[in-house]
């Protein structure tokens, strides 16, 4: 497959290191790619560390300054972002962890993903552990406070995705029958008397009333959301705006007595 990739795509000036240790590996724009069973194996072995050190970068934050309020991260967004620019270039150095991550994480972008201008901006955001530092799991409950008047002009929600596959929850064969988010743009979205919204996640079907603010888990898989905010306001980038909460309940039914 990477083989493939590189041969279809224009060599860009910051990859050019990579290239020469992929032709190290017999792998080389323009020519032939035929492993020996003995490479295939080394590179399979290869293939499964590089993912392992990837999925670290995503589930677990080394460089300074990049999380946010709530441990939330900014997950493109240019300054206040975590370095990711089209070029992830510094002065003296080009930064490799949010590259890798991403690339992991999610893959193609877009300039108004990576450049915060208030009100034309794609804002996204993810958080990959609860108020109490513990990782996202499809058996237990959930509860994510968002606070009122979410600074967006065009819409906002937050989506769950599968800490494994980093696809969409699959939960299609749940009584929730496939939804994984729920934002502005939800019918029937329930607010709370102050204004806040509550998004309830757990394997368990939601009180009665809330149908609109749930989003079903599955049990042995984790989780993680990514909160989406289109025509962003400065508020979203300045810290004005709190970011929400995900804090684990025992069940929905105490939690809303």
């Amino acid at each position: 497959m990477l083989h493939l990739a590189i041969n279809r795509e224009v060599v860009q000036e910051r990859d050019r290191l990579f290239m020469y240790w992929l032709k190290n590996l017999g792998i080389e724009k323009g020519k032939p790619f035929n492993p020996t069973e003995r490479q295939k194996e080394i590179l399979i072995d290869g293939a499964k560390t590089g993912e392992l050190m990837a999925k670290t970068l995503v589930f677990n934050e080394r460089l300074a300054g990049v999380l946010r309020q709530n441990n939330w991260r900014m997950i493109l967004g240019g300054a206040r972002g975590d370095g990711i620019k089209f070029t992830q270039r510094t002065k003296y150095y080009d930064i490799f962890d949010p590259r890798a991550r991403y690339t992991y994480e999610a893959i193609t972008t877009s300039p108004a993903m990576t450049v915060p201008k208030p009100g034309k901006a794609q804002a996204y955001i993810g958080k990959f552990e609860d108020e109490n530092g513990q990782r996202l799991q499809g058996g237990n409950h959930y509860v994510i406070h968002i606070q009122k008047d979410v600074p967006a002009e065009l819409f906002w929600s937050i989506v769950i995705y599968d800490a494994d596959t980093r696809c969409l929850i699959d939960n299609r064969a749940g009584a929730a029958g496939g939804k994984a988010t729920m934002g502005s743009a939800t019918e029937g979205l329930r607010k709370n008397n102050d204004g806040s919204y509550s998004m309830l996640l757990g394997p368990d079907p939601p009180p009665k009333g809330w149908e609109a603010n749930h989003v079903q888990t599955l049990p042995g898989r984790g989780w993680f959301p990514y909160m989406r905010a289109y025509g962003a306001k400065a508020e979203f980038f300045n810290d004005e705006y709190k970011f929400p909460t995900v804090n684990r309940v025992e069940n929905f039914d105490k939690f809303f007595k």
